[in-house]
């Protein structure tokens, strides 16, 4: 579902024209079904589109992933952790998230917030993104973003005030719609992503991850045992803990069932090597599923479309 089409809907129903910040509201007024809808939402554009969100404790965002790269600017955040990959951070105001294709992701929300989680949210299509590449002169900065998350933390950087106007430019285009503002939103997203790499290549190291927790040790056995048959006993003995315990982990920091989240893996790393064109029976094998038809079953529950289907879009 694009999201002009989610809204749509909503504006049809509600009669008026809600924003992302009230959009979780609204939809639970209309009785939509938000649990997996990160996970659902396309792009509407064929480069860049840009938005705000929000959330509060209370709100559940699940692990997702797309097929296109997402950018977040942290306008607020308290005690919000941020989880890509396998990798945790503790998130602060001014925190920039490059997040490439097929990488999953979810806010991480264990403590009690003094103030809302907001951010602005930056997708660019991947073809688009390639070609932004092609045209940077630093190929091993190139290799390093094209399929890896990082974590920019401008706060007292030179560039920040900069990116920052940037990030709510593009949002603005984007929220009013004035005569132009595809193209406004194009130059914009150009020039913050061009800033955005000048800004990541001098800034050093990038910080570092939360100290590692029960939840990490999970995380990584998954990521490192995907093309094999996973149990949950076989974590819990891996990590010399009870079944129960790994079952509470999952469902109370990831919202998930240990098995979901293990598909989800498969199911990411299955999106990823069906770009490479090779035959969907191995990329099945290769993501850890019984059989092409368990695949089958999965992704089409998962994403609405069967692989190929998929593929043919967004090939």
């Amino acid at each position: 579902m694009k999201l002009a089409d989610l809204m749509h809907q909503i504006q049809q129903a509600a009669g008026n024209e809600p924003n992302m910040v009230a959009l979780k509201e609204k939809c639970d007024s209309l009785g939509i079904n938000l649990e997996n809808i990160y996970q659902e939402l396309e792009m509407n554009s064929a480069y860049a589109d840009s938005h705000r969100d929000i959330s509060r404790e209370a709100d559940l965002v699940l692990p997702h992933s797309h097929s296109f790269y997402e950018l977040i600017y942290c306008v607020s955040c308290d005690k919000v952790q941020y989880l890509v990959g396998t990798e945790r951070y503790r998130l602060q105001r001014g925190d920039i998230i490059w997040i490439p294709p097929g990488v999953s992701h979810c806010p991480l929300f264990s403590e009690k917030m003094k103030v809302p989680y907001e951010r602005i949210v930056l997708w660019v299509n991947a073809e688009k993104m390639t070609e932004f590449f092609d045209r940077w002169s630093d190929m091993d900065q190139r290799r390093k973003l094209h399929n890896r998350h990082y974590l920019l933390r401008t706060a007292g950087m030179a560039r920040e005030r900069e990116l920052r106007e940037l990030f709510q430019r593009g949002c603005r285009e984007s929220e009013k719609r004035l005569a132009g503002w595809e193209t406004a939103l194009y130059g914009n997203t150009n020039l913050l992503l061009t800033l955005l790499m000048r800004a990541m290549n001098g800034s050093g190291e990038p910080p570092l991850r939360e100290k590692t927790e029960l939840l990490d040790e999970l995380l990584s056995f998954v990521s490192g045992h995907l093309q094999e048959k996973i149990t949950v006993s076989d974590a819990a003995r891996k990590l010399h803990v009870s079944e129960s315990t790994v079952t509470h982990l999952c469902n109370k920091r990831l919202g998930l069932s240990f098995y979901r989240y293990v598909t989800q893996q498969r199911l990411d790393r299955a999106r990823r090597l069906m770009m490479d064109n090779g035959e969907l029976s191995t990329v099945a094998e290769q993501s850890g599923f019984c059989d092409y038809t368990a695949f089958f079953r999965a992704f089409k529950q998962e994403y609405g479309l069967s692989p190929s289907e998929y593929r043919k879009i967004h090939s």
